[in-house]
């Protein structure tokens, strides 16, 4: 059962809806998160726009997905 929304939450989700670039092509390719594939910033910088993109403020979430797109041997140390 999730909690309730915090006032900033819920503001964090309006801002984000609000103001983060639309979606232009309804396609699966637009909700996949990225795959971490050259530089941690670079894959850094991708997963943030992803997540703004997307509209995922679940911080559980986005941990989970961005250990999951990390290469395999910095996944294996962290997990």
């Amino acid at each position: 059962m999730d909690a309730p929304l915090t006032e900033w939450e819920l503001f964090n989700r309006n801002l984000i809806h609000y103001f983060s670039p639309p979606i232009c092509q309804d396609t699966i390719g637009d909700l996949a998160p990225p795959w971490h594939t050259g530089s941690m910033n670079d894959y850094i910088d991708n997963f943030t726009a992803y997540v703004l993109h997307v509209g995922i403020t679940s911080e559980l979430h986005q941990v989970r997905l961005f250990i999951t797109g990390l290469q395999d041997a910095l996944r294996t140390a962290i997990i």
